[in-house]
């Protein structure tokens, strides 16, 4: 009996430590992770803009070793900065699948993602869970609601800046090639309803579906409206598959609104002009990233090296003594002025889009160049 007894206090014990060391552990976890900004990633890290996703990835480790050198030289930071990435393909699914993961099983406090299809995904999420969410992207409808944000130019801060360059090229018709993307079309509606105040007509429109090779009807189409240029957006791989598909059949007279800036294999678009990213406010920002990296700045590096940034700034200027939670983002991002990144002094609009500026440029075998740096 007594031996019964003893094995009874044996395992009431056992219980006790287990339970005590069960509570402990989450109570360490608890106090630690309210020191810890935790910013969820949904990025494209497979499929065909998987070479973007990982400079988007790089462009974010590059930020956090800049906070990490800042902590060394002896500034001191209220609060801890968690990267957590996820693969999101360019597929709304899986961006939703990653954003749900994100939210309820890592307890993210900020949401940052690149590209329409996948920002337009996360943004009804993100509005009904309450966390804040930042794209970059063009399309201006992922920035509605409280929670909302655009880190990017607007459609038609680029349109007015392309349509321009038109008129100054003395352009009158163009023909539009464009990929069915939400954010692509947000792009041409806008060429298309400023084009009349530019003097520009839209001799044809084109469009084909993500992941199509063969781009003879559209290009036999383009052609037999015989515009003065040949307008391309897509992204990468199309938009080189088409500009060489243009070529074979002697079109040089191409450009786009931007998506040159997006391609992988920018060789192919030597000596044309378009328009696309500024100049950076900070100069050195691209060889800081190419020496570290060893490899070229690809499509939304600086934005992504802005929106951690901006994310800090605001979480370290928070006057309470617990984590600033949703609603103080959404409140400060909201109403941001004046933020210095590397694209220049950032400022939040009234529909919560943080626009940046654009600029014509030129590829060249050397690069690219600026063909006019007040733009």
């Amino acid at each position: 009996m007594k031996m019964i007894k003893r094995s009874y206090i044996i395992l009431g014990l056992m219980v006790l430590i287990i339970f005590y060391v069960s509570i402990s552990k989450f109570a360490t976890n608890y106090i630690s992770d309210s020191g810890v900004i935790k910013i969820g990633v949904i990025i494209p890290l497979t499929g065909t803009q998987a070479f973007a996703g990982e400079g988007l990835k790089d462009a974010l480790i590059l930020a956090q070793e800049d906070l990490n050198k800042q902590k060394d030289s002896g500034k001191t930071f209220k609060y801890k900065y968690k990267l957590i990435f996820e693969d999101g393909q360019l597929d709304p699914k899986t961006a939703i699948s990653a954003a749900n993961k994100l939210i309820n099983v890592d307890k993210v406090n900020v949401l940052i993602d690149a590209y329409a299809p996948i920002g337009s995904a996360v943004s009804s999420i993100a509005e009904k869970e309450g966390i804040v969410h930042m794209s970059v992207a063009f399309d201006p409808k992922i920035a509605e609601g409280k929670y909302n944000f655009v880190l990017f130019m607007k459609p038609d801060t680029v349109s007015k800046v392309f349509l321009e360059e038109l008129k100054n090229k003395k352009i009158k018709n163009i023909s539009v090639l464009r990929v069915n993307n939400s954010g692509i079309a947000s792009v041409y509606q806008s060429i298309k309803d400023l084009s009349p105040n530019y003097g520009i007509n839209i001799s044809s429109e084109e469009i084909f579906q993500p992941g199509e090779k063969d781009f003879k009807n559209v290009t036999m189409k383009s052609i037999s409206s015989k515009p003065d240029e040949y307008v391309v957006l897509a992204l990468s791989p199309e938009i080189e598959l088409l500009t060489k598909q243009l070529n074979d059949y002697g079109v040089t007279n191409i450009t786009t609104a931007f998506y040159f800036d997006v391609a992988q294999k920018k060789e192919i678009f030597n000596g044309l002009w378009f328009v696309g990213y500024s100049k950076l406010n900070d100069l050195g920002f691209e060889e800081r990233y190419k020496e570290r990296f060893k490899r070229e700045m690809t499509f939304g590096v600086p934005n992504f090296y802005d929106a951690f940034n901006l994310i800090v700034d605001i979480a370290e200027k928070y006057k309470g003594n617990q984590k600033p939670d949703s609603n103080y983002f959404a409140d400060k991002i909201g109403q941001l002025k004046d933020f210095k990144g590397v694209l220049g002094n950032l400022s939040s609009d009234i529909e919560g889009i943080i626009d940046t500026p654009a600029s014509t440029k030129v590829f060249t075998a050397s690069g690219t160049d600026f063909v006019d740096g007040k733009r």
